[in-house]
């Protein structure tokens, strides 16, 4: 489930309720901004209060739209997965009495395995983003009371978190620039993506980690743990305050 109307807090409430739901306001939240529409659109555009989920099966995404969206790579399992989907989905409105108007206000909500969709208030978003930081200022005043962290040291975990951060994404876009040269045929491909995405990024993924592995281990000489912590947590805490005003609904990330 990737997207919802607008004031979407008792539908949610009524979707958790759904067996093996799977569903999050991330996505929701990033759709807002995507200049593409859905068989959803015209709904959600609509002068009357109506409220909507949107679903949809995202696996094979380079054939989507493309000659080789077609019955032959149609997987029947699909099918049958989003008919128990829209049955159980059904039988949970009618269960709750939903009726069919929007709620004044939006869900932050997410799907955790073996708990299923745990949900709150987007109002909530920026309260818990502050707590968060109110937690993370006396943490490192006392650390650097106490010794365990210095300027010096959280200077370093700064620098290190920078090169974290930026020496992977350089690399990759820079190989990525190569692999194209060595494919041209990639560029042919509408989507963009080639249909062996998954192993590019697994080699991404572990060359970010290797990366990060590196730098923590040559820092783990220069400073202390709390030195590498704080910076961290600092940058982190502040994502979460700016995403909690610009993206409540991506706000349960951080």
């Amino acid at each position: 489930t990737f997207q919802t109307s607008p004031g979407n807090s008792r539908l949610i409430d009524v979707f958790a309720a759904v067996p093996h739901a799977k569903a999050n306001s991330l996505i929701g939240e990033a759709y807002r901004y995507l200049p593409s529409d859905t068989v959803l659109s015209i709904w959600l555009a609509a002068r009357r209060d109506v409220a909507a989920l949107n679903f949809a099966h995202i696996g094979g995404y380079p054939r989507y739209h493309t000659p080789l969206d077609n019955l032959a790579s149609f997987d029947p399992r699909v099918l049958q997965h989003l008919g128990e989907y829209a049955l159980a989905t059904t039988r949970s409105l009618d269960a709750h009495g939903f009726a069919a108007g929007r709620s004044p206000h939006d869900d932050v909500y997410f799907a955790v395995p073996l708990v299923g969709v745990i949900h709150y208030p987007a109002a909530w978003a920026l309260p818990l983003a502050v707590m968060l930081a109110a937690a993370m200022l006396p943490l490192a005043f006392v650390a650097h009371r106490a010794g365990t962290a210095s300027l010096w040291g959280t200077g370093r975990g700064t620098l290190a978190l920078a090169l974290a951060i930026a020496v992977p994404v350089l690399v990759t876009l820079g190989a990525w620039r190569l692999i194209v040269l060595l494919h041209p045929d990639y560029r042919e491909i509408l989507q963009g993506e080639p249909y062996n995405a998954g192993w590019y990024l697994l080699a991404f993924g572990a060359m970010t980690a290797v990366v990060a592995g590196g730098l923590q281990r040559w820092l783990a000489r220069r400073a202390t743990p709390l030195d590498t912590a704080i910076p961290s947590l600092a940058l982190w805490v502040a994502l979460g305050i700016v995403v909690a005003i610009r993206l409540p609904g991506a706000s349960y990330l951080l």
